[in-house]
């Protein structure tokens, strides 16, 4: 595999540990990625499609469509299936169960952090006004979690705690210590319609449109 193939691979894997689905069509073989976001979004569907496009033999479709539920607007990009897909499909589900795929952490970096938190992190105070911040995490077992946990810090040097958050589920929360440091690593992948995410203090920088790379 190419080192733009393994690129794309792993801004997918962990894609998957977010938002991002692969799946199978009933009449294919190998799996497609799809993802869905809000209008608002739309910059984060398009930093999306940046990334997967640079894979070869994938195509892409946006669209729009109003969901049945709740009458709400969604944008929606899906792909083509591909073997790409399949071979993530394969590592990262246990039947129609997500789980943690083991190379997947050895590859984090900051970019593919600051998807997982534009897809399941917030940014929250308590009653003290100290920051909260957290990674709604709770599809993952908590061993999954520490896994998690354990890269996020030998890797990049920030420190999560993995917290109850109800009966038999866990969250990631990150360490007051290492707040300053986790929000300058990721900013410069926050795409703006997700600066609220962020402290006041790197809104106020202007954070920058996911870059392509």
């Amino acid at each position: 595999m190419n080192t733009n193939m393994m690129e794309c691979s792993k801004f997918i894997k962990w894609s998957v540990a977010g938002d991002g689905c692969v799946s199978y069509a009933t009449h294919n073989k190998n799996a497609h990625y799809s993802i869905t976001r809000s209008p608002e979004h739309l910059d984060y569907i398009e930093a999306v499609a940046n990334k997967i496009s640079k894979i070869p033999d994938v195509e892409i479709v946006l669209s729009r469509y109003v969901r049945k539920d709740n009458d709400k607007e969604v944008l929606s990009l899906r792909t083509n299936s591909h073997p790409i897909f399949t071979r993530i499909r394969n590592r990262q589900y246990v039947g129609n169960h997500r789980v943690i795929d083991p190379h997947m952490l050895t590859v984090v970096d900051w970019e593919t952090l600051a998807y997982l938190y534009m897809d399941d992190g917030s940014l929250s105070y308590n009653n003290k006004g100290t920051p909260v911040v957290r990674i709604s995490s709770c599809a993952y077992s908590y061993f999954e979690q520490y896994a998690l946990r354990k890269a996020f810090a030998e890797k990049l040097g920030v420190v999560f705690n993995v917290n109850k958050a109800s009966k038999g589920l866990y969250q990631l929360y990150l360490s007051t210590k290492s707040h300053d440091k986790f929000f300058r690593g990721i900013k410069p992948f926050i795409v703006k319609s997700y600066a609220y995410k962020l402290p006041l203090y790197l809104q106020e920088e202007a954070p920058a449109v996911a870059e392509a790379a």
